[in-house]
C-alpha cells in the first residue's frame, strides 16, 4: 500500500491534506478519475465547464504522478468498486472532502460572503442549528 493524493485544479484549487492508502498507481488512477466524476454528478460547476478543472494524482512525497481532466474522466467508466475494502465507493466523496471544497471556493468568490443572505434561508439554518446532530444523518 502507497499513499496517493488528490489535488482538485482549476478555478478554485484544493489540496488533499489527508490523502489515501492505495494498492498501486492504477487504483490510484483509477480513484481520481471517480472523484472527477462524483464532483462533476454533484455540482453543476464542474459539469458546465469540465475542460477548467483536473484532479492532479500525487504520491507519498508529493511529486505528480498524472493530471486526469474532468472532460477526460466524464467521458471514461472508471469500473473501481472497491476502495480500501470499501465496495460502495463508485466515486463518493465525503463530508470532509464536500466541507474543504465549499470553504476554499467560497473564500475565493468573497464577494459571495458579503451578500445578505434571504431570511428564509437564515431562518433554515436556525431551525437546522437547533437540531440534534445525530438526527440530522
Amino acid at each position: 500500500m502507497s499513499r496517493y493524493y488528490f489535488n482538485l485544479v482549476g478555478e478554485h484549487s484544493v489540496d488533499d491534506l489527508d490523502g489515501l492508502d492505495l494498492a498501486d498507481e492504477a487504483m490510484a488512477r483509477l480513484h481520481a478519475v471517480e472523484l472527477a466524476q462524483a464532483l462533476m454528478r454533484r455540482t453543476r460547476l464542474f459539469r458546465v465547464n469540465p475542460e477548467q478543472w483536473s484532479m492532479q494524482l500525487v504520491d507519498a512525497e508529493r511529486h505528480e504522478i498524472a493530471i486526469i481532466p474532468f472532460s477526460e474522466a466524464a467521458k471514461l467508466g472508471a469500473g473501481c468498486r472497491t476502495v480500501n475494502g470499501r465496495t460502495d465507493f463508485a466515486g463518493r466523496l465525503d463530508f470532509k472532502v464536500q466541507l474543504q471544497l465549499g470553504k476554499e471556493m467560497a473564500k475565493a468568490e468573497s464577494d459571495i460572503l458579503e451578500l445578505e443572505m434571504p431570511q428564509q434561508f437564515r431562518d433554515l439554518l436556525m431551525r437546522l442549528e437547533q437540531v440534534p446532530h445525530d438526527e440530522r444523518e
